[in-house]
């Protein structure tokens, strides 16, 4: 299987793709109609939520269901840890919120393999 890289508007114009065609799961859906696959970085959240843009959009088809996101803790960590920075004016109960919302819409993974 092989892995592929996208910017991301590479992952958008991935995810429109598969707009509109079949879950995994559903017995309506032939094997080769499967989700994107990906994994966002600190940066991807933490714009995705606080400015927009293309970011947000992966965010949004994530939480639909387009794209599966997976996410290790020690992004999840890093993420609480930057959105708590005063710069950004969240109040600790708005952060608790974000973080709880990114645990349900995304595929929390452990790595086998530090990079």
């Amino acid at each position: 299987m092989g892995t592929s890289v996208y910017t991301r508007g590479g992952i958008l114009e991935a995810a429109k793709s598969h707009q509109g065609r079949c879950l995994p799961g559903d017995p309506k859906c032939s094997q080769a109609e499967k989700r994107v696959n990906i994994v966002c970085d600190t940066n991807v959240l933490i714009s995705g939520v606080l400015f927009g843009g293309h970011a947000r959009e992966i965010l949004q088809l994530a939480s639909r269901g387009v794209l599966i996101n997976f996410i290790s803790p020690d992004i999840l960590r890093e993420a609480e840890r930057v959105l708590g920075r005063s710069k950004f004016g969240l109040r600790p109960e708005h952060v608790i919120e974000i973080m709880a919302l990114f645990k349900d819409t995304f595929e929390i993974v452990i790595p086998s393999l530090e990079v």
